[in-house]
């Protein structure tokens, strides 16, 4: 296989995981919703301090998870692109 055709393989390849982390990300985001509504944590107004690390966290997680997938993917491209 030439390097362009690499190259197309690669970037179709980290589409696949960037939609599959995509609908991973999905079956979190339910979780993360129940959690932080008022019958569980009650990130809306947390008592203690250690309530509102936890929101915080909570918080994050969904971020952290989104930038996670979008750097495997762009990662997987770039690596190969320059080889």
């Amino acid at each position: 296989m030439n390097k362009k055709g690499a190259v197309g393989f690669v970037i179709l390849t980290a589409i696949v995981y960037f939609m599959f982390g995509m609908v991973t990300y999905q079956f979190l985001k339910p979780d993360i919703a129940i959690q932080r509504d008022a019958s569980h944590m009650n990130c809306s107004a947390p008592d203690t301090s250690g309530d509102k690390v936890i929101c915080l966290i909570l918080d994050s997680v969904v971020i952290l998870v989104v930038i996670t997938i979008i750097s495997a993917a762009g990662g997987m491209i770039t690596n190969r692109a320059l080889k």
